[in-house]
């Protein structure tokens, strides 16, 4: 891996090391401050409790989202790479030539480190646009204005997280420099099983090749460079003990994680065992990677800053975890987008799961429908869930499949889905209240796959699990096999690929049945071509081969 480069301290920046704060030789105040938190609710949810931690030595990780110049040139390259009918189309770019294409703020990266060592913060990591370090209690409150508490899950008293419930605020001085600071507010939503009907047929590797017509022959060729990859976060390791005995009751080939990056877990826990034993049931035979954050954290932001650096050979990421768009700030799910184009541009794929509450989210802050974030974002391939009928055929969705639209004022929609959306809302179905959803904004999901009774090896016992996060890795391992064949071809990887799977919708089982209202209320309608509850449907896969070869 590419060492992460560490931040030079010019002789200019001891300077800063005077009793008195100062930025760049200015004197900073101590009473004007402006917020720059990611989240727009600091309060903790019920589900974390605040535990005794007078005599503990709390510590964070935060990241310092800095200006940065050269989005919109990133964005039109985007379009280009990921258009079948560009001329440029797979045409994508080094992780050098990226550094070029979208440039820091130097200006505001000297100020926040000068800053920063005036503090006494001397250990941080330069990213691209950001800094990486570790604060104490004292630092945090010193730094920006909060005060770090322990609060421990209340479905597990042993699952810990370091936060505040303080907003967080940067002298107004420094305003101009710091987009944000993440890694200090906000609290991970832990996953829940959805509620799902009684007499659908357990999901197995068997089960997924028949009814999306993958053959035997359909497998990767083990390249290192043309890996997928589970993003993992919340604490959730896998246990290779639990893959191997999957492995082995379903006859698959004995593979095991090429690279994990994270802190090891003793444990296998639920959603980390599901991905890493579903997507290597679907992406036979490709490399696959894992990554895990630290601690209890759910910062994308920081995921995706940390492959972009060191992880060009992972080509396809899955991601099964979420919580409210409105629960985020504008600035930081926007930032986390063009992290996203910046991997789309090195052609790089992010899957992600659509949600487990249909409409709404487990967080619900907002008045109306609660669109998953980050599934709305226009740069992913968001997955919804379907369900099977008794007689195992696959016709409708599952009334907690997450999907909607983004709010315009987050993201606008996107040009190479504005004819399906259109074709939805002409279809004559059934519509919620308009007032409840922005019909402007990016329609999600992309695609479907089955979602309901997957059998998962748990602490070597075998359980049902179901959930759009089952969905999301089988679809990203397909994607994964393509990108194999791809490359044994002489061609690139498919990058961003929504573009191309809307121009390839008739390699879909449409899904025309179903309302993603968890059984009561408002939600969309499944209808026929896109719909916001299955996307284009669920993947024929010798056709979706045929069409992405």
């Amino acid at each position: 891996d590419k060492p992460t480069m560490r931040v030079i301290v010019f002789a200019a920046a001891c300077a800063l090391l005077a009793s008195i704060p100062s930025i760049n030789g200015l004197p900073v105040s101590t009473s004007a401050r402006e917020g720059r938190s990611t989240v727009k609710f600091t309060e903790a949810p019920d589900t974390w409790q605040l535990i005794p931690s007078e005599n503990a030595i709390l510590q964070t990780e935060v990241h310092i989202a800095l200006p940065i110049f050269g989005e919109d040139k990133l964005k039109k390259l985007v379009a280009e790479v990921s258009d079948p009918n560009s001329p440029r189309y797979g045409q994508y770019v080094s992780k050098q030539e990226l550094d070029k294409i979208v440039q820091v703020d130097t200006k505001a990266r000297n100020a926040v480190v000068g800053w920063l060592h005036s503090n006494g913060v001397t250990a941080i990591d330069s990213l691209q646009g950001y800094l990486r370090f570790t604060v104490t209690q004292h630092e945090a409150a010193e730094l920006f204005g909060v005060k770090l508490q322990q609060f421990a899950s209340s479905s597990d008293k042993n699952l810990k997280i370091v936060r505040s419930v303080d907003e967080v605020t940067v002298p107004s001085e420094l305003a101009w420099a710091v987009k944000f600071v993440s890694g200090i507010n906000g609290f991970p939503t832990m996953r829940e099983q959805p509620v799902v009907g009684l007499g659908a047929p357990m999901v197995t590797p068997d089960l997924l090749y028949k009814l999306y017509n993958m053959e035997p022959s359909d497998a990767g060729s083990e390249s290192s460079s043309m890996a997928q990859a589970l993003a993992e976060f919340t604490g959730q390791g896998y246990s290779a003990s639990d893959l191997s005995q999957f492995q082995k009751k379903f006859g698959l080939q004995a593979d095991k994680i090429n690279k994990y990056t994270g802190h090891k877990t003793l444990l296998g826990h639920t959603e980390a065992n599901l991905d890493v034993q579903y997507i290597m049931a679907t992406g036979r035979n490709v490399t696959t990677n894992f990554w895990l954050q630290k601690g209890m954290g759910f910062d994308l932001v920081a995921w995706a800053a940390d492959i972009i650096e060191n992880d060009q050979d992972s080509k396809v990421w899955s991601v099964s975890y979420g919580e409210d768009i409105y629960v985020v700030e504008a600035d930081y799910a926007q930032r986390l987008d063009s992290e996203f184009q910046k991997l789309a541009a090195m052609g790089i794929t992010v899957v992600v799961a659509s949600g487990d509450s249909g409409v709404l989210s487990r967080q619900g802050k907002g008045k109306g429908f609660q669109p998953s974030f980050p599934a709305c974002l226009p740069s992913v391939t968001a997955v919804g869930a379907t369900q099977l009928n008794k007689d195992g055929k696959e016709d409708s969705a599952v009334n907690w499949s997450g999907g909607g639209f983004s709010p315009s004022t987050y993201f606008s929609q996107p040009t190479w889905q504005s004819d399906a959306v259109k074709a939805y809302f002409n279809s004559g179905v059934d519509m919620p209240p308009a007032e409840k959803f922005d019909a402007q904004g990016r329609g999600f999901p992309d695609v479907s796959a089955v979602g309901v009774n997957y059998k998962v090896f748990v602490d070597h016992i075998d359980m049902s699990v179901s959930g759009t996060s089952a969905s999301c890795p089988v679809f990203a391992g397909m994607l994964a096999v393509i990108n194999n064949m791809r490359a044994a071809a002489g061609k690139p990887t498919l990058g961003f690929v929504n573009p191309a799977l809307y121009q390839a919708a008739s390699a879909f089982n449409d899904i025309t049945q179903g309302k993603n209202n968890q059984g009561s209320g408002d939600g969309f309608n499944c209808a026929k071509g896109w719909d916001p509850v299955t996307g284009l449907g669920s993947p024929n896969f010798q056709q979706l081969k045929q069409a992405l070869l």
